[in-house]
Formats: structure tokens, sequence, C-alpha cells
């Protein structure tokens, strides 16, 4: 309940600032998404709400507010492996995203856009297993984490009136994570027999490919009495060329590469760590990426947009790679009656993804979000 009432403060504060300018916006989205739970990913579903405002302070500057908060569904401990359930489940998680950005219109052409965005700490615990000898081990994560970002880009519109026009867009994302992750509970799923993180832990060691590299490192941090948290850097450098023809068919190609100020892998499980603090729009990330490619295309008919997408990701080395596919389809309604209003703009946008983790199994996932936004 906490986040909807964040969620209605957000969406009465952009309507409060909204009301003292030119011009402006509101919107609201809602959205849902499931992951097939594996050793690697400990997730099942979530359900999450999204909150945005924009104001036009002058003609070509405006200010936006985007505010989020999703709800990391529990799951019991009912998943099936070798015939037998679980030793644990997966707690809720209440996640809270908050992001404060600027827009400038240089000229015609040239525009620049900077974000700041933070969220704050939030505890899951979850299942995770391995395989050892001929036993099948559940460990139970606690993973504790806040972080902080900025955004600076720009982009070069041709803003041609012919029937083809052409745009680049570049932006610089960096965020900064810490998090705290490591082992309460270690047990047999046959025996039930308890086993000391040390104890996982020289398993790992002595068979390193029975272990993901998450899992290891959360053993590592159980077993060594001066742990401490562990702080990740991550920048995204992305570029994206957009090709407009016949006036009404978008033709992009986006690309990501990812560069990070530590070892990612070593830090823990980055699915629990960086959920719901980044956007999924093009789907949900299960470890860290090492670059994306992303071609799409959106074709206008008058008031109605339909758009699709497909996204191949190759995370870090030895951490598999996913294939994403999705779409957007989107409606403006536009009424000369309206005095105040300039349109209503309501979409439909899913994902359907499928992953192959650092063990070499995969996995499928999959998004649906329904959103609105009123321009005045």
């Amino acid at each position: 309940m906490g986040g909807f009432r964040l969620s209605s403060f957000a969406a009465s504060l952009v309507v409060l600032i909204g009301a003292t300018a030119r011009a402006h916006s509101v919107g609201d989205e809602v959205s849902a998404g499931v992951q097939q739970p594996t050793g690697n990913v400990p997730r099942s579903y979530f359900v999450s709400e999204r909150v945005t405002g924009a104001l036009d302070v002058k003609e070509s500057f405006t200010l936006r507010l985007d505010a989020m908060y999703t709800f990391d569904a529990p799951s019991p401990a009912v998943k099936p492996m070798m015939g037998m359930p679980a030793a644990f489940g997966t707690s809720a998680d209440n996640i809270f995203y908050l992001d404060l950005g600027a827009d400038w219109d240089i000229n015609d052409h040239w525009s620049l856009f900077a974000d700041v965005n933070g969220s704050p700490p939030s505890t899951i615990v979850a299942d995770s297993s391995v395989s050892i000898a001929n036993d099948q081990w559940d460990a139970l994560v606690r993973s504790r984490t806040w972080s902080v970002g900025a955004i600076l880009g720009g982009g070069w519109d041709q803003a041609s009136d012919g029937k083809a026009s052409s745009a680049i867009d570049a932006s610089v994302n960096f965020l900064f994570y810490e998090t705290d992750q490591h082992i309460l509970d270690l047990r047999s799923r046959f025996t039930g027999k308890v086993f000391t993180p040390q104890q996982g832990y020289a398993a790992c060691l002595l068979r390193p490919e029975a272990c993901n590299p998450e899992l290891r490192s959360t053993f590592r941090n159980a077993a060594n009495p001066n742990y401490k948290p562990s702080d990740v850097g991550q920048f995204n450098f992305g570029l994206t060329f957009t090709e407009t023809i016949f006036r009404n068919t978008d033709l992009a190609l986006a690309g990501n590469y990812y560069v990070y100020t530590s070892d990612p892998t070593q830090a823990g499980y980055y699915t629990l760590a960086t959920f719901g603090r980044t956007n999924w729009g093009a789907g949900i990330a299960i470890a860290p990426y090492w670059f994306t490619i992303r071609p799409s295309v959106t074709q206008r008919f008058g008031n109605f947009s339909a758009g699709i997408n497909f996204m191949y990701g190759d995370y870090v080395p030895g951490q598999g790679y996913d294939l994403t596919l999705g779409f957007k389809l989107q409606y403006k309604i536009v009424k000369e009656s309206w005095k105040r209003l300039r349109n209503v703009k309501v979409w439909l946008t899913g994902t359907g993804q499928r992953d192959v983790d650092s063990t070499g199994t995969p996995m499928l996932s999959g998004t649906l979000a329904l959103g609105a936004k009123v321009n005045f």
C-alpha cells in the first residue's frame, strides 16, 4: 500500500507543479511481469506503477518527474528440481525509484537532456540452488541494496519537412549501487542437513563448475567475518540512429555498451541488486550486460501507431545472453471540444524474453504494461 500512496503523492505533485506552467503532461503506467525462476534468478513475478509528469518552464526547456513503485511478489518453496521442492521460498520486496530530469531544445536540430535518480534501501530474501556431488543444496540469500544514478545525453534531428528525416541520440547512463548479499541458511534439499557458509564456499572452490559466480560470492561474503557490502558503478553508453521514411515510418537501430568499475559478478546476484532500479522497457536483465543491439520499426496510421523491436543482449563473459521481442501499440485521442487538453495518449507494451544463464540453463520471462498520458 505504501507504493500506491507514493504514486498518489507523485501524481498530485506533478499536477500541482504542472498547473503553474505553460504546458504540461501527466501520465501513469501499470505493468506486470513474470520470470521463470532458476538457481541464478530466484524470482517469480512482479507488479509496478510508474507516474510521470512534465512541465514546460520555457518553450525550449522542460522539467520531468518520474516516480515508480515495484512490488516484487513472494513465491513459496514449490519450485521443482529433481523431483523435490525447494527448501526456501522468496520474500516480497518493495522497491521505490525517483528520477528528476530536464530537457533543453537548443534549436530546431540540437537538444540536451540530463537526469538524476535514486532508489532507497530495500531487502529481499530468496532461494538459490546448487548441485554438489549427488546432492542438491538450497541457499537462503539475503540481499539489501540502494542506488543512485545520473544520465547525460543529447541529440540531433534533421527536422526535415520532406518524406525522409534522420535523427541521432547519444547518452551516458551511470548507475552506482551498494549491495549486501550473504547466506542466511544452507541445507540439503534431500536430507535437510544444515551446512555452514564456510562449507558451501569450500565446496564451490572444489567444484567451481557447480557454482555460479553470484552464489560463490555470497558464500564468500558469509564466510568472511570482515566482509563489507559491495560497491559497483555501471556506465551505460548508448547510441540510437532513427530514420523516418515516407513521413510515417520510423526505422531505428540502438546500441549500448557497458563498463563497470569493478567485477559485478563478484557483488552477488545482479538481478536482486538492480531489479526495479532500472527501466525494463527492453526486458529484464538477469546478469550484467556487456552490450546490446536493438533494431525497431514503428508505423503510424493517423492517430494510431504500432511498433515492434528485437534485442540481442550479451551479458559479461561467461554469464550468457538474452533475446527479447517487444511491441508497443499507441492511440492518440484528440477532440476539438477539449479546451484545455491537447490530447490523450494511451498505449499497451509488452516483451517476451528468452535468457540463457551462466550454467547454460534457458529461462523465459515477459512483461505487459498499460499506460496513459494527458497533454495539456
